[in-house]
């Protein structure tokens, strides 16, 4: 039983990664935050932008919800999470 949690657990960051590097390779106008891509997180993309409220008001527009940077982050960056959200 805990063989098949994990190999679904890895099946899982799998996924996510694949998803946070589409998000980091996309041809929009933001840069990650970390450049070497070993270290960027699986799970939440910290991306660089020019007006991080721009970006915040678009995408709650469509319904969607972007993460703020922390601490002098915050206003600079956006971030996007790549895993489900459990309501």
């Amino acid at each position: 039983m805990a063989s098949s949690r994990c190999s679904t657990l890895a099946d899982t960051i799998r996924v996510t990664a694949r998803k946070a590097r589409r998000i980091y390779a996309a041809d929009l106008p933001w840069t990650p935050h970390v450049d070497d891509p070993s270290s960027r997180s699986l799970t939440v993309a910290n991306l660089a932008v020019d007006d991080p409220a721009a970006w915040h008001a678009r995408a709650a527009a469509s319904g969607f919800l972007l993460g703020k940077g922390y601490g002098d982050l915050k206003s600079r960056c956006i971030r996007i999470a790549t895993f489900p959200a459990h309501g």
